[in-house]
């Protein structure tokens, strides 16, 4: 038997930061070079520090006039320079003959390759997937020499990018007949509701001629791995393409409520030899957009409810771990997400894997530059030899995924301005149609009248507006043929548990903690309140629906505090960087989820401001509610009746972009919160009762008065995990009090020890300004809490012991299990 074999290439690999010798050099001895595993991001292990990404720029998307000072731009962290990569695997002598194949899903960035001391090529875009072909460097019965070098340049993007071997990577060994990377297409039509007309394209490689007999042998199997369909044909000598088709009955479709994901067996055979064989996941639905009535799924009119997302994992940084990616996505869609927009690069692979069998919707974005500038040394430099390869990888990498509705050309490209733009964006679309004729394809415009002047806007399927939800209503009457969507919106900034007074809606804050209100009121210039784009997004059904800026905090881009050390990640996130949910996540529950529910803020633990005004307000699915203090009634609360003499709304007459806003800030608000503006804080409690529709209680939720940090508690996301070297058990740490309360302002130093069969690979809090090691041992408090990240060993079964300890606090242990 002939078929392929496929060696991840994840343990063993030795790093260094030194350029010694050349990057293929074999002069240094291993116990010279650090010893990871791949994948891999060197820049994570820090250390935090100003000189890493200092900048003197203009960031014009942010409206800035002229050049300033910028830090922590790429989150402060280490990721420019060199990194070089070796690891020594061993190929038998009976491989001779085969062909080999190394396959990278991504490397951070302008990689090099070489193998036994030869340049076999590398791909200078970090956030693509490529392969080489090695066999001519390779040496059976021997050790053969694989070395990476990574070069990542200085003001080369405008977030943190991570650095290094980030994605994973493979060694093949196939048969000289065999199916090329990323060389299987299959295109489905729907039939009926569970039948399916099948098409497979597969792209071959021949380096011998094809035996009499050969056949190509394609097998639709179903979650259960029964044979649901199958066909066979015979291949043709020298055929670089092999086309198949046939039809497939009792299938069922993929939705967002029910991900029902199938796997495409493509078999080369002569006989009973099976010379390759590649499995491609698939499923079977159908999408339609509708410039009137909206987005379809399977026939049914679905919102888009989207967030956009980075590809770091905070504490993690970008090296890809599955389950991390899944507790993501879980936390998305624990507050209604069922989109996400891969801003604004190509993803990981396993994000898509995840995502087809999870049910969530993706926007598949390449591109954040084309070939002007937004950084000194950004994508522009390989737009004119690259574009074309890159949206191509992209494309025939991803094409197969159910989840992908939308492919993405771009993100607020400063080409908008340029007519050229327009030749650019049909550049684009012509590879995207080429490749995928099925799926429309968009681009995020903010330049948005530039756009359309210039002929962008109309260059695409989907005219996607980033931050524009006061001209979807004026660009649908001057425009009715265009498809609209919002692409990027809100950008509301908030810190998780950090409430300022007074309180006001503010768009230039000034904050000396470098913090912004819990009170979900602070937006850019450019930007807009959360209830701004739910009120337009209700209003015109003819939008397709939005992509949140964003779905976490990221790594990098701590705007407003873009000017201010130590700020070195992002504010925008609906959850923080560990995950946690700020009052904003419950906003969005109450929007776009069905369940019942009520949230109230802020917290009521306010030494020194007793007497002083402290808002109350909560975020529900009901219509009303009323609010108690110490057991006294401060009224009845009804969304769109809300009228504030205790909220500052005078930024709203200095708005960049709101010369005639579609609606006020003061306005949207009363249909998303309700708000008792006059609150005298006393300690003790207060209470919120939610009413239904008939004026009886139906839910309510009591904050008290604490008596300050007594003792942690350790709460896992998973008491039992895989002992697979990658598993993972993101475990909430709280400060309580002597009662058991959660205490919102406690900020003690816990420090970690983990004992058994796993290990403590990173530590958060989820504030923006803490410059701790993610890789420490110890990790403030911010706003009560902080997260431990355990990692189980391989093939180590048994018990994870993980102790938290913290001066004058009760320690508390947890005991996770492996298997």
């Amino acid at each position: 038997m002939s078929i392929r074999k496929i060696t991840k290439l994840k343990y063993g690999w030795k790093f260094s930061r030194e350029r010694v010798g050349g990057f293929q050099s074999v002069e240094l001895a291993d116990g010279d070079w650090e010893t990871v595993r791949v994948p891999h991001d060197w820049a994570i292990y820090g250390p935090f520090d100003i000189r890493n990404d200092r900048q003197i720029d203009r960031i014009i998307e942010d409206g800035e006039p002229k050049d300033s000072f910028h830090t922590g731009r790429t989150g402060a962290l280490p990721h420019v320079g060199d990194g070089i990569y070796r690891k020594r695997v061993f190929i038998p002598e009976e491989s001779a003959g085969k062909r080999f194949r190394l396959e990278f899903d991504g490397v951070m960035s302008h990689s090099e390759v070489f193998v036994n001391e030869g340049n076999v090529g590398g791909w200078p875009f970090g956030y693509a997937s490529f392969a080489l072909d090695v066999t001519n460097r390779i040496v059976c019965g021997a050790e053969n020499l694989i070395c990476v070098a990574a070069h990542n340049y200085p003001h080369a993007s405008r977030w943190y990018p991570g650095a290094g071997i980030y994605r994973n990577v493979r060694l093949v060994e196939l048969d000289c007949i065999h199916i090329d990377y990323s060389g299987v297409y299959i295109k489905t039509a729907m039939t009926s509701e569970n039948s399916a007309d099948i098409k497979v394209e597969l792209k071959l490689r021949y380096f011998r001629d094809v035996p009499e007999g050969t056949v190509v042998e394609n097998i639709l199997l179903d979650d259960a791995g029964e044979v649901v369909s199958a066909n066979v044909s015979v291949l043709k000598k020298d055929s670089k393409t092999h086309v198949s088709s046939f039809k497939a009955a009792g299938l069922k479709r993929w939705d967002i409520d029910a991900p029902n994901v199938y796997t495409l067996r493509s078999i080369i055979k002569n006989g009973d030899e099976i010379i390759d064989q590649v499995d491609t996941s698939t499923g079977f639905r159908e999408i339609q957009f509708d410039k009137d009535k909206g987005f379809f799924l399977n026939g049914r009119h679905v919102k888009i409810k989207g967030v956009c997302m980075h590809h770091d994992m905070g504490a993690l940084g970008a090296a890809v771990n599955v389950r991390a990616l899944e507790r993501q996505i879980e936390i998305l869609k624990s507050f209604g997400t069922n989109a996400i927009r891969t801003s604004h690069n190509p993803p990981t692979p396993e994000l898509l894997d995840l995502c087809d069998r999870m049910g969530i919707l993706v926007m598949d974005e390449c591109l954040d530059e084309w070939e002007v500038p937004k950084v000194k040394n950004g994508y522009s430099h390989l737009w004119s030899e690259w574009a074309e390869k890159d949206m191509t990888a992209l494309i025939e990498r991803d094409r197969n995924h159910p989840c992908v509705i939308i492919w993405s050309i771009g993100n607020e490209v400063r080409d908008q301005v340029k007519f050229e733009g327009k030749e650019y964006a049909n550049f684009l679309y012509d590879i995207c149609k080429k490749l995928d004729p099925d799926r429309p394809v968009t681009c995020g415009y903010n330049s948005s009248d530039h756009a359309i002047a210039n002929g962008l806007a109309q260059a695409v399927d989907i005219q996607g507006w980033n931050y524009k939800p006061h001209m979807y209503e004026k660009y649908r009457k001057e425009n009715p043929e265009f498809c609209m969507l919002g692409s990027e919106t809100a950008s509301t900034v908030s810190s998780r548990g950090i409430y300022h007074f007074p309180v006001r809606v503010d768009t230039t804050p000034v904050c000396p903690d470098l913090q912004l209100t819990a009170y979900e009121l602070c937006v850019p210039p450019w930007a807009n309140l959360v209830e701004t784009e739910f009120v337009m997004q209700r209003k015109c059904d003819y939008i397709l629906g939005e992509f949140v800026w964003t779905g976490f905090d990221y790594l990098g881009e701590p705007s407003p505090f873009k000017t201010q050390w130590p700020s070195r990640s992002s504010y925008f996130g609906i959850v923080d960087l560990c995950g946690f949910p700020k009052d904003r996540y419950y906003l969005y529950k109450s929007e776009w989820c069905d369940e019942p529910m009520l949230h109230v803020f802020p917290h009521w633990d306010w030494p020194g401001r007793e007497g002083e005004n402290t808002p109350v307000m909560c975020f529900t699915t009901y219509n009303s509610a009323e609010l108690f203090v110490n057991g006294r009634s401060l009224g009845i609360r009804r969304k769109g009746e809300f009228s504030s003499s205790n909220i500052d709304f005078s930024c709203e007459e200095s708005r960049m972009f709101d010369k005639t806003p579609a609606i006020k800030m003061r306005d949207c608000i009363s249909d998303f919160r309700l708000v008792w503006d006059e609150v005298p804080y006393e300690p003790g409690s207060i209470k919120v009762v939610a009413y239904d529709n008939d004026g009886k209680p139906a839910l309510e939720q009591i904050l008290e008065t604490t008596t300050g940090p007594a003792a942690i508690e350790l709460t896992p996301d998973r008491s039992e995990i895989n002992a697979d070297g990658d598993d993972l058990s993101f475990v909430t740490v709280r400060i309580v009090d002597a009662q058991g309360r959660f205490v919102p302002n406690a900020d003690n130093l816990i420090e970690f020890k983990v004992e058994g069969q796993g290990e403590l690979i990173a530590v958060d809090n989820g504030d923006a300004t803490s410059l701790l090691s993610f890789q420490g041992k110890k990790m403030k408090a911010f706003s009560g809490m902080c997260l431990a990240v355990i990692r189980s060993l391989l093939d180590e079964r048994g018990d994870i012991i993980l102790t938290a300890t913290s001066e004058g606090l009760n320690e508390a242990k947890l005991v996770i299990k492996t298997d």
